[in-house]
């Protein structure tokens, strides 16, 4: 969020550009809202990775949640990240002298990242599915409050229940809607329910592992791959 400066009025109507105290006064913040195309740089296509001291990008290795949290940080728009930079965040294991400190306490102050219940941020633990839905749709605002701002009818998961600290990303990412932003705010109340993209339409099929039978009738057991991600590990 951008401040905008002290107002006089609730409304946010009359632009307060200096003030003398006499007397006990009260005064209004103004906050602007960013929307994710006034957030994120999404015109210039710009590095946003830089590869690790010894040489290497590692692109089958873990991400941690400093990483991902940087990547946005260095998404942003250029006037977005100066008039938010902070070095000054409230997470108790991101501190002064940390490589991801700046990174982290910025996209912290817009809302981008969230913390853990002790107040903790653990930077270096790899993200989890879940947390990567909160984070986007923290970042797309994507945002329903309340359990009450979802619909019946909706897909629902076993794995995902309503006692938990994700159920509420999970079923907005998991879930395709018509929604109305809440009045004065950034949270949102689903309207109704729209059918889901069959995106499983884009993803090839894994190469059935041979038979023994299918061995037998053909010999040129070459074009087989031995490996997992052929035989059966289709996620996602």
């Amino acid at each position: 969020m951008l401040f905008t400066g002290w107002y006089a009025d609730e409304e946010l109507t009359e632009l307060i550009t200096d003030v003398t105290m006499t007397e006990n006064k009260t005064v209004y913040a103004g906050w602007e809202i960013y929307t994710p195309s006034e957030m994120l740089n999404t015109d210039d296509h710009f590095a946003y990775i830089i590869g690790y001291p010894d040489g290497n990008v590692k692109p089958t290795g873990n991400i941690t949640r400093a990483e991902v949290a940087t990547i946005f940080f260095r998404l942003l728009e250029p006037t977005v990240r100066e008039q938010n930079l902070t070095n000054k965040g409230s997470f108790s294991d991101v501190v002064s002298g940390m490589w991801h400190n700046i990174a982290i306490s910025t996209v912290e102050s817009l809302g981008i990242v969230k913390g853990y219940q002790y107040g903790n941020f653990a930077p270096d633990k790899p993200i989890t599915r879940a947390e990567a839905m909160t984070l986007i749709n923290n970042v797309l605002l994507r945002l329903p409050e309340y359990k009450s701002d979802l619909l019946d009818g909706m897909i629902v998961w076993p794995d995902n229940t309503p006692d938990l600290w994700y159920y509420l990303a999970v079923q907005e990412a998991t879930n395709s809607h018509d929604y109305r932003i809440k009045d004065k705010g950034i949270f949102e109340i689903w309207t109704k329910i729209n059918p889901v993209e069959e995106w499983v339409k884009y993803q090839e099929k894994p190469v059935q592992k041979p038979t023994e039978e299918d061995n037998q009738e053909n010999q040129d057991n070459d074009k087989y791959e031995q490996s997992d991600h052929l035989y059966g590990r289709f996620f996602f």
